[in-house]
């Protein structure tokens, strides 16, 4: 993989895991069209944060994220992210969107991105957040 395309990856992880965490510590976010749900209550101060990153099991992808969950764990010691490689993933993502259930972070081609905004599914961060 080409440092320049790996570097992307590590930013797009990145943003992804900083986007959940701000979420989870009530940092206001742009709220999507449809209303959206409301962001979680603020974690205490010190508390360690947990968050679920579903991915496609795919192996040379999969091996990368290892790698860079942990260096990013190991960064962010209050920060825990509980990996899943999940099997028929795109179908059990879009349950559990639908559901109301699905997973803190994942990542999904841009095609369902504008279905899971429409739903009130997902709802950008705005840039003063970042």
């Amino acid at each position: 993989m080409s440092k320049i395309r790996r570097s992307k990856l590590v930013m797009l992880f990145a943003l992804l895991v900083t986007a959940a965490l701000l979420a989870a510590c009530g940092v206001p976010v742009a709220a999507p069209a449809g209303g959206g749900a409301q962001a979680p209550a603020a974690a205490a101060s010190g508390q360690k944060v947990k968050v679920t990153y579903w991915a496609h099991d795919f192996p040379p992808r999969a091996t990368l994220d290892k790698k860079y969950i942990a260096e990013f764990m190991q960064k962010n010691p209050n920060i825990e992210v509980d990996y899943q490689i999940v099997p028929q993933f795109d179908d059990k993502l879009r349950t559990a969107i639908a559901a109301g259930n699905g997973p803190d972070l994942f990542a999904q081609w841009n095609g369902d991105m504008g279905t899971f905004y429409a739903q009130g599914a997902i709802v950008p961060v705005s840039a003063e957040a970042l």
